[in-house]
């Protein structure tokens, strides 16, 4: 976040819910303290990385007997899963090498129309993406490296 948008939410509000003081913008405020100034470390991203090859992995197992994550149904499961799909997609996360299952499952809701407009990642969003994906490979920095997924 940039420094304007942080110090719009460090001095927005009141910084309480329910009149008890909110913990959350604490924790968030450090949590953007600390990546503006150490960035994301691949210690960070492997472990980040393992936890989600793991979800997935079970994940591929019902999908082996399910159309859904957790059974025959939409759920709200499938919709928060969805948009973690949708983003380490964009990041460079493997699934149609590691989760195949998981990969034909995202796409069939990836082609309905209120499935990708919900999440559509706006063109300049995807230029900056583009390149930060670029300068990682000539850096020999992607996910799967770091990951080593």
């Amino acid at each position: 976040k940039s420094p304007t948008v942080m110090q719009q939410y460090r001095s927005g509000g009141s910084g309480t819910v329910l009149g008890q003081p909110d913990p959350e913008k604490q924790r968030e405020l450090d949590y953007y303290d600390r990546l503006a100034r150490d960035g994301i470390t691949d210690s960070v991203v492997k472990n980040s990385a393992a936890k989600f090859h793991a979800a997935f992995d079970a994940f591929e197992k019902d999908l082996a007997e399910h159309t859904y994550l957790i059974g025959t149904e939409l759920t709200i499961v499938d919709v928060a899963w969805y948009v973690y799909v949708k983003r380490l997609t964009l990041a460079g996360y493997p699934f149609q090498r590691l989760h195949p299952r998981i990969d034909a499952w995202f796409t069939g809701l990836d082609r309905r129309p209120e499935f990708h407009k919900a999440v559509e990642t706006p063109e300049p969003l995807l230029e900056k993406i583009a390149a930060n994906r670029r300068a990682q490979e000539a850096a020999s920095a992607t996910l799967v490296q770091v990951a080593g997924l």
